[in-house]
């Protein structure tokens, strides 16, 4: 879908958005006075003048490192712009050239108490279900994306968790981000999605209080292009993970559970591209899967026993490994490989009509095993 891109410079779109606030949340003034149909005529045309006009929402500041001079968020999170932002639901700053998001907390901060006198400073507080604001900045914030900020190497571990009632999305794709992940990340506790591919992410957070597992709510996690090695076993409690992305690390073994039973969502698992030379025991127990690659890697054998209850399993890609042979089960609950295409085509009343294993296709022998 294309986006027409807003040319206004952000001065601009945040002192008219200000204005359109100011005059949407305050109604013209009514009078119950049969004889004044001048003043009701008058705020007619006022409202006919402002139909156009809308909150916002969405503030899209994509690819205007121009305007971010020095790298930080200066030009966006004063105090001077809260009237501006106080209904803002998205965010996008993506490739801004940042370094630094510094005083990004002022979105999720408390703004002062309310005069009990000003009837307009009332309104204005009013979110978005017409509920009381709980004195902050941004209370329906909920999607936050700085990707592709290639100088932004840390996050402001103090302002992050001010987040953690709010945002529902996170996106930190392409940035420099190194080291362990940053524990306040784990702090965001509403999170249902976070993205950190390609950055230099060397170890995930560990431990009862500070392992991911703690992300009750996290469906998406995309950390492709890092350099992780090895997992924590709490990650195989992450009950509501559906996607996870672990393209191009350095991982070489994987935790017992992971995949396993307690994922019960979890139906994409791309592990590519790693140091892999088996899998747990427990993949077959992970019965919600539909996706998984594991190719390119050096695995040499997989699970012997579980497949037939891979009911939903419909890609499962192991090209570019070292298997000498499949598990007796895994042919006869899928179906001997297509020795053209790597098909499995096993058609059964209580299983899928088609399994795609993808081989290199040459390799495949005519017998029960897959030399690759």
């Amino acid at each position: 879908m294309f986006v027409k891109k807003d040319l206004r410079k952000i001065p601009t779109i945040l002192a008219e958005a200000a204005e359109a606030a100011r005059i949407l949340e305050c109604p013209p003034s009514s009078s119950t006075d049969d004889n004044n149909d001048n003043d009701n005529d008058n705020n007619e045309s006022k409202k006919r003048k402002h139909e156009n006009l809308s909150l916002l929402t969405e503030l899209r500041l994509s690819r205007r490192a121009p305007e971010f001079k020095d790298g930080t968020l200066s030009i966006l999170c004063s105090p001077a712009n809260v009237p501006s932002l106080r209904h803002l639901e998205s965010l996008s700053l993506y490739d801004c050239g940042l370094h630094s998001l510094d005083g990004i907390g002022l979105l999720a901060s408390p703004v002062g108490a309310p005069d009990d006198d000003d009837e307009e400073e009332q309104l204005l507080r009013k979110g978005k279900h017409g509920k009381e604001m709980v004195n902050v900045c941004c209370p329906n914030l909920r999607e936050i994306n700085v990707g592709r900020n290639p100088l932004l190497t840390t996050l402001p571990s103090m302002e992050i968790p001010l987040f953690g009632k709010y945002i529902t999305s996170l996106w930190l794709d392409d940035c420099s981000l190194s080291g362990p992940l940053p524990e306040c990340i784990v702090s965001l506790e509403k999170l249902e999605v976070l993205r950190l591919s390609y950055n230099k992410i060397t170890k995930l957070p560990s431990g009862k209080k500070k392992g991911l597992h703690r992300m009750k709510h996290l469906k998406v996690l995309c950390l492709d292009g890092n350099e992780i090695e090895d997992l924590p076993e709490e990650m195989a409690k992450m009950k509501s993970l559906e996607t996870l992305l672990l393209r191009q690390n350095q991982i070489k073994t994987l935790p017992e559970g992971l995949p396993g039973p307690d994922l019960l969502n979890l139906s994409l698992l791309h592990l590519s591209s790693n140091k892999l030379t088996s899998l747990p025991d427990s993949t077959t127990q992970c019965t919600s899967l539909c996706t998984l690659y594991v190719n390119g890697n050096a695995i040499t054998s997989l699970p012997m026993n579980g497949w037939k209850n891979m009911k939903k399993l419909k890609t499962f890609n192991v090209g570019s490994n070292n298997l000498d042979a499949l598990p007796d089960e895994f042919v006869e609950r899928f179906g001997e490989p297509d020795s053209k295409t790597g098909d499995c085509t096993k058609v059964g009343l209580d299983v899928c009509t088609l399994i795609y294993v993808f081989f290199p296709f040459d390799l495949c022998t005519e017998n029960r095993s897959i030399l690759i």
